[in-house]
């Protein structure tokens, strides 16, 4: 392997990849602290990254728009700043991104072109659904080139 997909040590890595669903709380409110820690620990340089979804652009009518489209990844964008702000603010090399396509080919793609040693994300309990057509998270763990860390929430008591 190229030493630039190993660990910058031990227990470290040099780039994290934190996707999350600006809508979704439960895809940050556990995996944002998580990869703060690790990237602390490392001095990592962190990248959130949220997924346009094409089905969101098209529900909106704005899929074959340019300038409705722009709108709408700069709403995303905006919100993603805020909430990287108020989640985990004063954080260094810390970058936000927007891109667009289907969740899990967006996690990967952008892992790929920013050689990311790590992938933190968030996971939940699986639906029917997700037994059928498998969860973004289940997909990114099959076929990311580096390691990725699922986080879940604590278990409600039982």
């Amino acid at each position: 392997m190229p030493s630039s997909s190993h660990p910058s040590g031990p227990s470290g890595f040099r780039r994290i990849l934190i996707p999350v669903d600006i809508d979704e709380p439960s895809s940050w409110q556990i995996a944002l602290p998580t990869a703060r820690e690790l990237a602390r620990a490392s001095s990592a340089k962190v990248t959130v990254l949220t997924v346009l979804r094409d089905i969101e652009a098209i529900a909106q009518g704005v899929a074959y728009s340019l300038p409705g489209y722009r709108v709408l990844h700069d709403l995303a964008d905006a919100r993603l700043v805020s909430l990287v702000a108020e989640s985990i603010p004063d954080f260094p090399s810390l970058e936000t991104m927007v891109t667009s396509g289907t969740v899990y080919t967006g996690i990967l793609d952008t892992a790929r072109a920013k050689d990311i040693d790590l992938i933190v994300m968030a996971s939940h309990r699986p639906a029917m659904k997700d037994y059928l057509l498998g969860s973004n998270a289940a997909k990114v763990a099959r076929h990311a080139k580096c390691s990725v860390l699922i986080v879940r929430p604590e278990a409600d008591g039982g």
